[in-house]
Protein backbone atom coordinates (compact mmCIF):
# COMPACT_ATOMS: atom_id res chain seq x y z
CA UNK A 1 0.00 0.00 0.00
CA UNK A 2 1.08 3.26 -0.92
CA UNK A 3 0.84 6.26 1.63
CA UNK A 4 -1.30 8.91 -0.37
CA UNK A 5 -3.47 5.36 -0.91
CA UNK A 6 -3.55 4.71 2.73
CA UNK A 7 -4.43 8.07 3.77
CA UNK A 8 -7.30 8.20 0.94
CA UNK A 9 -8.62 4.99 3.09
CA UNK A 10 -8.20 7.18 6.52
CA UNK A 11 -10.40 9.87 4.83
CA UNK A 12 -12.98 7.76 3.82
CA UNK A 13 -13.24 6.20 6.94
CA UNK A 14 -12.17 3.03 5.47
CA UNK A 15 -10.38 0.42 8.05
CA UNK A 16 -9.99 2.86 10.82
CA UNK A 17 -11.15 0.69 13.98
CA UNK A 18 -9.68 1.61 17.50
CA UNK A 19 -6.66 -1.30 15.81
CA UNK A 20 -6.31 -1.35 12.82
CA UNK A 21 -4.49 0.75 10.27
CA UNK A 22 -4.63 0.50 6.53
CA UNK A 23 -2.24 -2.07 5.38
CA UNK A 24 1.27 -1.34 5.00
CA UNK A 25 0.93 1.96 6.46
CA UNK A 26 2.98 0.85 9.18
CA UNK A 27 5.76 -0.72 7.48
CA UNK A 28 6.19 3.01 5.29
CA UNK A 29 6.37 4.64 9.06
CA UNK A 30 8.94 2.47 10.46
CA UNK A 31 11.00 2.47 6.51
CA UNK A 32 11.14 6.11 6.68
CA UNK A 33 12.06 5.56 10.65
CA UNK A 34 9.14 8.09 12.01
CA UNK A 35 9.42 6.59 15.09
CA UNK A 36 12.58 7.39 16.19
CA UNK A 37 11.51 11.08 16.41
CA UNK A 38 7.84 11.25 16.64
CA UNK A 39 7.81 9.60 20.47
CA UNK A 40 7.22 10.89 23.76
CA UNK A 41 10.85 11.74 23.72
CA UNK A 42 12.31 12.50 20.29
CA UNK A 43 13.22 15.64 19.00
CA UNK A 44 9.33 15.73 17.84
CA UNK A 45 7.72 14.46 20.61
CA UNK A 46 5.92 18.28 20.82
CA UNK A 47 4.40 17.25 17.12
CA UNK A 48 0.83 16.11 16.65
CA UNK A 49 2.28 12.67 15.33
CA UNK A 50 3.74 10.99 18.30
CA UNK A 51 4.00 6.72 18.04
CA UNK A 52 2.80 5.17 21.29
CA UNK A 53 5.18 3.35 23.50
CA UNK A 54 2.89 0.18 23.85
CA UNK A 55 -0.09 -1.25 22.21
CA UNK A 56 -2.24 0.24 24.56
CA UNK A 57 -1.69 3.64 23.06
CA UNK A 58 -2.46 2.32 19.81
CA UNK A 59 -6.27 3.40 19.38
CA UNK A 60 -5.43 6.65 20.32
CA UNK A 61 -2.46 6.94 17.86
CA UNK A 62 -4.81 6.08 15.16
CA UNK A 63 -7.18 8.28 15.85
CA UNK A 64 -5.08 11.09 16.13
CA UNK A 65 -4.22 11.04 12.32
CA UNK A 66 -7.13 11.66 11.17
CA UNK A 67 -5.86 15.92 12.71
CA UNK A 68 -3.01 14.93 9.89
CA UNK A 69 -5.95 14.30 6.97
CA UNK A 70 -7.18 17.03 4.61
CA UNK A 71 -10.71 15.12 4.01
CA UNK A 72 -11.27 17.84 1.10
CA UNK A 73 -8.10 17.24 -0.70
CA UNK A 74 -6.19 13.99 0.68
CA UNK A 75 -3.22 14.38 -1.52
CA UNK A 76 -2.77 17.71 0.50
CA UNK A 77 -2.73 16.35 4.28
CA UNK A 78 -0.11 16.70 6.28
CA UNK A 79 0.22 12.91 6.32
CA UNK A 80 1.71 12.85 2.80
CA UNK A 81 3.44 16.69 2.31
CA UNK A 82 5.38 16.28 5.50
CA UNK A 83 7.25 13.03 5.20
CA UNK A 84 7.74 14.01 1.04
CA UNK A 85 9.42 17.52 2.30
CA UNK A 86 6.59 19.19 0.00
CA UNK A 87 5.84 21.11 3.19
CA UNK A 88 8.69 21.79 5.68
CA UNK A 89 9.72 19.08 7.32
CA UNK A 90 12.99 19.33 10.06
CA UNK A 91 13.95 15.69 9.58
CA UNK A 92 13.80 16.19 5.43
CA UNK A 93 12.74 13.66 2.91
CA UNK A 94 11.57 10.78 4.79
CA UNK A 95 9.08 8.94 1.92
CA UNK A 96 11.40 9.31 -1.95
CA UNK A 97 8.60 11.30 -3.91
CA UNK A 98 7.49 9.73 -7.04
CA UNK A 99 8.76 6.05 -5.14
CA UNK A 100 6.08 3.01 -4.53
CA UNK A 101 5.78 3.85 -0.80
CA UNK A 102 4.25 7.40 -2.10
Amino acid sequence: MRLSGAVILLTMGVAVSAATLPPGIREIFAKAQCQGCHNDNGVASSTRLKFPVDEAGEAAFIRSLEALIDRARPADSRLIQMPTARLAHPGGERVKRGRAEE
